[in-house]
């Protein structure tokens, strides 16, 4: 009996150093987070991208070398943190883009037809009447048709797949045409042209080549927009949502829609840009909001700077002269 009691002490001593060492092995066993998880929350959210551009400036302090949030925040794997970590780790937190795609370098063409492309078919005359579509950085598009009896819109969504973009029609403002019942085409992404495929809408038909307009009539003197094409997002420290960020988004077609932060709720200015230089010049057409800061404002100007652009203009909202706006 009393050798029953001490086996049974002996196994149960056992159990507790076992659960002992355990629990060691926990406690010294290196913390990893997963590629973008900076907070190691297990979810790759915008905060986790906010994070990252903090530490690329030096602001978060004890996210170092070594650390499981710095392997996390460098996405790119090239031993430092920067902002471009940052942004993917936003794009792939909105489901823009994969790690997978960003390891591999993937064969994503978003950005390379951002812009207008136009068709200069040799039955027109005039550059007003050639068949143009602009792919804009929400990924939205506008097809300027040529119709023969005149010019008509068509617009909706596409998509990029390795050297394809599939657009789906939303809307067009025609009927009785050739193309009036068309609701999906695609455009063969081939070197510096786009091949359209898909059935005939006005003069536009299978096999037609567009290429990157540079019409007399664009507004750029000489500049390029295409490096500041799509969303551009100011990653205030005072928003703890990233739907709250103030974000501008300029398109093909220079126009420009500017999401801002009123802080008792998120507003919309919507107008028109040209680039000068470094600079890129808005003017205000419209605004969605009046009592507030910038509800007066019908200019403002971006600097470009790097990777970033810096706003220079009066205050909008919570948006200042200086604040700082990366693509996303």
């Amino acid at each position: 009996m009393k050798n029953a009691k001490t086996i049974k002490w002996l196994l149960i001593l056992a159990c507790l150093l076992a659960a002992l060492f355990a629990l060691t092995l926990a406690a010294n066993a290196e913390i990893v987070n997963s590629l973008g998880d900076v907070d190691g929350d297990g979810n790759i959210t915008s905060a986790d991208a906010r994070l990252a551009l903090r530490a690329s400036v030096k602001l978060e302090k004890e996210i170092v070398e070594g650390t499981a949030a710095f392997k996390a925040a460098d996405v790119n794997k090239n031993g430092i943190i920067g902002s471009d970590d940052a942004r993917t780790i936003l794009r792939v937190s909105v489901k823009l883009e994969t790690f997978d795609e960003n390891e591999n370098g993937g064969d994503d063409h978003s950005e390379d037809v951002l812009g207008v492309w136009c068709n200069y078919n040799s039955l027109v005359s005039y550059q007003d009447f050639y068949p143009k579509i602009t792919f804009n950085g929400d990924h939205s598009f506008s097809f300027r048709v040529n119709l023969y009896a005149g010019m008509s819109d068509v617009k909706g969504t596409y998509e990029v797949k390795e050297n394809r973009i599939y657009c789906t029609v939303k809307e067009r403002n025609f009927s009785g045409f050739a193309g009036d019942t068309v609701n999906e085409f695609v455009f063969k992404i081939n070197d510096n042209e786009l091949i359209y495929e898909g059935e005939t809408i006005g003069m536009t038909e299978t096999g037609d080549a567009f290429k990157k307009y540079n019409g007399e009539n664009e507004n750029d003197e000489g500049n390029n927009n295409e490096d500041v094409l799509g969303i551009w997002c100011n990653y205030n420290s005072l928003v703890s949502y990233q739907e709250f960020y103030p974000k501008i988004t300029f398109n093909g077609d220079y126009s420009f829609l500017f999401r801002v932060n009123l802080y008792a709720g998120m507003g919309d200015v919507k107008g028109t840009y040209e680039i000068k230089g470094n600079r890129i010049y808005c003017t205000v057409k419209e605004r969605s909001f009046s009592g507030f800061a910038g509800d007066a404002v019908n200019e403002f100007v971006f600097k470009i700077n790097d990777n970033e652009l810096i706003y220079e203009g009066e205050t909008i909202g919570m948006t200042i002269s200086g604040d700082r706006f990366f693509l996303i």
